[in-house]
């Protein structure tokens, strides 16, 4: 069940930075701290629901 749930994560992960690249080369008048405080965001919301599924 602990390694299902890891895989779910770095699924998670994978697919939050694969959109996070996507965003950086389509949105060129997002600043990079605007850019980073968003990737945060959804990294944080991910841990969290991990959390509160344990």
């Amino acid at each position: 069940m602990r390694k299902q749930t890891l895989d779910n994560c770095t699924t998670q992960l994978k697919q939050i930075l694969i959109h996070a690249y996507q965003q950086g080369e389509s949105f060129s008048s997002v600043s990079v701290r605007d850019f980073v405080q968003d990737l945060a965001h959804q990294l944080h919301s991910l841990l969290q629901n991990e959390n509160v599924n344990k």
